[in-house]
């Protein structure tokens, strides 16, 4: 994902926008014929004779119209718009605001209910900030409750002393070589003298945050009850900056020491590198106190990243089967590394892959110690998840497919579950649904279950219809998950639900009810490819009546046939309606396998028959809607 996408990974762009700042480079140009509105110190004219001033070499035609000019005071009087926005941007704004709360409180007055305030900020690592100490929670309580509209004199010291360059530059990467130079003094002081005695305001970056010490103050705050924010999503740190998007909530957090604990020990381990994180392969030399690279997209170095290093076995062993997975890989063994629960452990199974997937593999598994490379020849997802899950050493498994990726809590939230429930063998996080770039798709959510059945309460809920318990939302019990063997490594689709129903048969499911999945919809998917799924179909019909028999009063077969009826012909209207004539012709053939043996679906026969007009086929299509032996 390139910067952009991240920025508006949770930005519903089909809905109301407002973007603070946007100066000479909106993330999301009006010109794009979006329903954006900008927030700015100047109007365009003003930006134009300012930068031109500067003379900086920018292409003025970006600057646009600016909608609202602020001039000191409220967002929310200066639009006059309340529960209107569907999202919010501000890049590399929030470190220069004298009141921190205050300014997320006027964001959330703006913002509609599951709105979204999403965030560029530069990391204190990367920037002319390096030397200053990240901005605690005291500091930004004393600066709302004393209402500032300018910076401090203690703000404007520390901004001017400590202000560094690195090669001559005020931001860097993680790849720059050169060296980390003070400005000189002398001129720091005359600078902050004449600041000090001018009535003009001084801009600075009052607030100085890494992604961890951020998280930890977003949370602290809503805890304690000053803002109504939450994080939803985080990427690390990319060039100099770091991505966060909070999300309106409600309700404030109820308060989780455990959690706490986790952030703050994520800070320190920020804050107090190895020696291996200080000398970096940047040339920076060895500076104590340092600041350590922090984890995040782009790094290739080789330092050791932030880790729970209490000693104690993992509690979690994350699953990753990969296949030719260069596309996405990165960003999903990149959103494990970034997990607020530490105490993992990642096995990625190389399937016999001919891309450049060994070499990311390795590039991992050389940054943490937590990484463990398997490599295999080309045998199946179920046969890479089965071998990891042989060597995995935690008390609890988890999933993650190459192309799909976690949200930043999400073992937390099933570890902690899992904890709390020791009569669950099985739980699972919902998951929201994007796109081949990341975008999220909106009204497609991936809920497992309905609310009313989730989780689900008998074995006939389990084989009535399609489970949609996503693999990468799950986590199980070790023991359990090796007493069933595994995933059935003779399938090629449904292997999921065909463990899923095994697991249910001897153990109890819960759901967390929250969102820790990111699961991703291309083209490339393997629930996408309707010939292999037809004859994984058929197999796990199968398997479901031997594992099921009829007994008694219990009619599973009934129950199987109707479910599988449906869902073949839920699959061959679709390709019906797209000519896809060979893969039609394998689901007329499971039809005649599953259906039940009645009139009403013998009769049905005849019309899907690939060689039926389509009309009347249609015409058959109307009857079965009619009789409810379908719904599509």
């Amino acid at each position: 994902m390139d910067r952009t996408e991240k920025i508006l990974h949770l930005c519903n762009l089909e809905g109301k926008g407002l973007e603070i700042g946007p100066s000479h480079s909106p993330v999301v140009p009006k010109s794009g014929g979006r329903d954006i509105e900008t927030i700015d110190h100047l109007d365009r004219e003003g930006l134009v004779q300012k930068y031109k001033a500067y003379g900086l070499d920018i292409d003025f035609g970006k600057i646009e119209e600016v909608d609202y000019v602020w001039q000191g005071g409220s967002y929310t009087e200066l639009t006059g718009k309340r529960d209107h926005y569907d999202y919010i941007i501000a890049s590399h704004l929030i470190e220069h605001t004298c009141d921190l709360i205050g300014f997320l409180g006027d964001c959330w007055e703006m913002l509609k209910e599951g709105g979204a305030l999403s965030l560029a900020i530069p990391d204190k690592g990367y920037c002319f900030d390096y030397f200053r100490p990240v901005s605690g929670l005291g500091k930004v309580i004393d600066a709302h409750l004393a209402g500032p509209s300018v910076h401090t004199p203690g703000t404007l010291y520390e901004h001017f002393l400590y202000k560094c360059l690195y090669n001559g530059r005020i931001a860097w990467d993680d790849n720059r070589p050169g060296e980390l130079t003070l400005t000189p003094f002398s001129d720091s002081k005359a600078t902050l003298d004449a600041a000090l005695k001018s009535e003009v305001y001084t801009d600075a970056h009052n607030w100085v945050f890494t992604k961890d010490s951020f998280q930890s103050l977003i949370y602290d705050l809503n805890c304690l009850g000053f803002i109504r924010f939450e994080t939803a999503a985080a990427f690390g740190v990319s060039g100099c900056e770091f991505y966060i998007s909070l999300r309106k909530t409600k309700e404030y957090i109820t308060p989780d020491d455990s959690h706490r604990l986790r952030l703050l020990k994520n800070c320190m381990a920020e804050s107090t590198p190895s020696g291996a994180a200080r000398q970096t392969n940047t040339g920076c030399p060895d500076m104590s106190p340092g600041v350590a690279r922090p984890s995040g997209a782009n790094h290739t170095n080789n330092a050791t990243l932030p880790r729970d290093v209490s000693g104690l076995s993992p509690v979690v062993s994350v699953i990753v089967p990969v296949y030719n997975g260069e596309k996405y890989l990165r960003q999903a063994l990149e959103s494990v590394l970034a997990q607020t629960h530490t105490n993992w452990e990642l096995i990625i199974v190389d399937d016999g892959s001919t891309d450049s997937s060994p070499q990311i593999i390795g590039e991992f598994a050389s940054r943490d110690s937590r990484v463990k490379a398997v490599a295999q020849g080309n045998a199946g997802q179920s046969s890479a998840r089965n071998r990891a899950a042989g060597l995995a050493c935690g008390e609890y498994l988890s999933f993650l497919d190459q192309d799909d990726y976690y949200m930043p809590r999400h073992l937390e939230y099933l570890a902690e579950y899992m904890d709390s429930h020791e009569d669950v063998g099985m739980a699972y996080n919902d998951a929201e649904v994007v796109d081949e770039n990341g975008r999220r798709i909106f009204g497609q959510g991936a809920s497992p279950f309905p609310p009313e059945h989730s989780p689900p309460r008998s074995i006939f809920e389990c084989i009535g219809a399609d489970l949609m318990i996503l693999p990468g939302t799950v986590m199980i019990r070790r023991r359990l998950f090796l007493e069933e063997n595994g995933f059935d490594a003779g399938m090629v689709g449904h292997e999921d639900d065909h463990l899923f129903t095994r697991l249910f048969l001897k153990n109890k499911f819960g759901r967390t009810g929250r969102a820790g999945l990111f699961y991703r919809m291309h083209g490339e998917n393997t629930s996408r490819k309707a010939q292999v799924m037809c004859k994984s179909r058929l197999q796990y019909y199968e398997k479901l009546r031997a594992l099921l028999p009829d007994k008694h009063d219990w009619n599973f077969s009934a129950v199987i046939s109707i479910r599988f009826t449906r869902s073949v012909l839920h699959e061959y209207h679709r390709l019906r309606r797209h000519c896809d004539r060979p893969t039609t012709r394998m689901l007329y053939d499971s039809y005649k396998t599953v259906s039940p043996k009645t009139w009403k679906f013998r009769a049905a026969r005849p019309f899907l028959h690939p060689s039926c007009p389509y009309f009347l086929y249609r015409w058959a299509f109307y009857w079965a809607r009619r009789l409810r032996v379908v719904k599509v």
